[in-house]
């Protein structure tokens, strides 16, 4: 399998993740985070774990090792706090 081109629509499914038009923080530190709408994706300030349900699930899903500095496009419905580690962390909308 290889990777999609232009000619399959990624590039502009891949625009629409990246052009998110606001964002908020993510305080993961006090209590669970539950979402009115899906996010198009995370920053993630600081390293760790996330656990997270994910548009269109039914159950939590934790990714881990997270990278710090980075952007996931991960479509995000409700943050668990209980086993999360990411720190300074932005939902991206």
């Amino acid at each position: 399998m290889g990777y999609p081109d232009s000619s399959s629509g990624f590039h502009s499914d891949y625009q629409k993740i990246w052009s998110a038009i606001s964002a908020i923080a993510v305080n993961v530190a006090s209590t669970d985070q539950t979402l009115t709408q899906p996010s198009r994706g995370i920053y993630i300030g600081g390293a760790g774990n996330l656990v997270c349900r994910l548009a269109g699930d039914t159950s939590d899903v934790t990714f881990t090792g997270l990278v710090a500095g980075t952007v996931y496009p991960f479509s995000i419905i409700s943050v668990t706090k209980a086993n999360t580690t990411i720190t300074n962390s932005t939902l991206l909308f």
